[in-house]
Parts: structure tokens; C-alpha cells; sequence
């Protein structure tokens, strides 16, 4: 009975003919969304891959880029570093200019001038500056002194201030003996000439006048 019915409704649906024009509507609906879908479709596609595409580009093109930065880094600086004088493997010499001797008989020898510390000194020292000047470093009567001798001009005492006082003690030699107040300290000097020679005596310990003096004619 069922069946006998399903028969009938679809014969009745089979023998609906459309109206007039009514199948070519439905035929130009049909055609049009499939039109819109593919087109849709399309412009889907293009976009997805167009995106898909940058992002394979980047992913290839930045690590070319870093690389590339890399190269640059080091061409330009690589053969700078390679380039620089390197100290490593060689032997950087700087002359000292203090050269000891045994004691005051190798001024005369390889200077020509004849000097030494007082008797009584001691921690005694003897050197040869620059292979032109005579150099003693001493201990006397509590202070320390550095006696020098050298034909060169101009003033090698070494010591820098400003000259507190200035006193002749000796005309035949023109022996002057200088106070020199260097920030909170007094340094003291005497100069003299043989006439060839030139000769300073420095303390910079507190040696007074008086005891500068006394030096001085031990050691002229």
C-alpha cells in the first residue's frame, strides 16, 4: 500500500510541467550561482596563495639578508682586524735609560767627570743617564740626595715648582742653591759649573738650608 503510494506521488511530480519561461529561469539561477561560487573561488585562491607566497618569502628572504649583513660586517672589518700590527709574537724593547755602574771610576772613564758621594754615605748608587750624565743616589746624616754631573745645559734637576727662594753661596763655582715649593712640599737645589761641567745636588725630603750647604762642600 505504501509503495502503491509513493508510485502515485511520483507520477503526479513527474506529469508537473513549469510554466511558461519558468524553466528558463531556473536554469539562469542555477547557472549564475555557480558563476558567483567559482568566481568566488577564484579570488579565494590567488589571495591564499599570494599570501602563502610572502611568507615563503620572508622565511627565505631574512636569513639571506642576515647573512648577506654578515658578509658586509665582515669584509669591512675582518681585514682590519687581520691587518693590525700584532704584538703578540713580537718583543717590544724600550731602553732603560739608568745604566748602573759598579762605581764613581766609570764616570770618569766613559764620561770624563770626576765626582762622588761624601765619605759617610751610604746606600750608594751609581749610574750613567741617557750615556751623558753622572748620577749618585745616597743617604747622609738622615736624609737622601742625588748628586748629578754632566756637560749638557739647561736644568736637569728633574724637580718641578716654584722657586720659593734663591741664593748665591759661592761665586767661584757660581754655586746657587734654590727653594722650590712644589704643592705642600719644599725641594732644595744647588747648582755649580767647573766651567765645563755643570753639577746639581737635590733633597727632597726636608733637608734644611744649612745642611744643603755643608753638602755642597763636601761634594763640589
Amino acid at each position: 500500500m505504501n509503495e502503491s503510494r509513493d508510485d502515485r506521488i511520483r507520477e503526479s511530480i513527474n506529469n508537473i510541467e513549469p510554466a511558461a519561461g519558468a524553466r528558463e529561469r531556473m536554469l539562469e539561477n542555477i547557472r549564475r550561482k555557480a558563476a558567483e561560487q567559482t568566481s568566488k573561488t577564484a579570488q579565494e585562491i590567488p589571495q591564499k596563495t599570494k599570501v602563502l607566497s610572502i611568507s615563503k618569502f620572508l622565511k627565505w628572504a631574512l636569513p639571506v639578508a642576515a647573512c648577506f649583513a654578515i658578509a658586509i660586517i665582515g669584509v669591512n672589518i675582518i681585514p682590519n682586524i687581520t691587518n693590525s700590527p700584532s704584538i703578540d709574537n713580537q718583543e717590544v724593547e724600550i731602553a732603560n735609560p739608568f745604566a748602573p755602574v759598579s762605581d764613581s771610576s766609570a764616570f770618569a772613564k766613559q764620561l770624563g767627570i770626576n765626582i762622588d758621594a761624601p765619605d759617610g754615605a751610604t746606600s750608594v748608587a751609581y749610574t750613567i743617564v741617557d750615556n751623558e750624565m753622572a748620577n749618585i743616589d745616597f743617604d747622609y746624616t738622615g736624609h737622601s740626595y742625588t748628586l748629578r754631573a754632566s756637560e749638557q745645559s739647561g736644568d736637569f734637576s728633574g724637580l718641578n715648582g716654584i722657586a720659593a727662594s734663591i741664593e748665591q753661596i759661592d761665586s767661584e763655582t757660581d754655586a746657587v742653591l734654590t727653594s722650590i715649593k712644589s704643592s705642600d712640599e719644599i725641594y732644595r737645589k744647588i747648582e755649580w759649573t767647573d766651567g765645563k761641567v755643570r753639577y746639581v745636588l737635590i733633597n727632597t725630603d726636608g733637608a734644611d738650608p744649612g745642611q744643603m750647604k755643608e753638602l755642597y762642600q763636601r761634594v763640589k
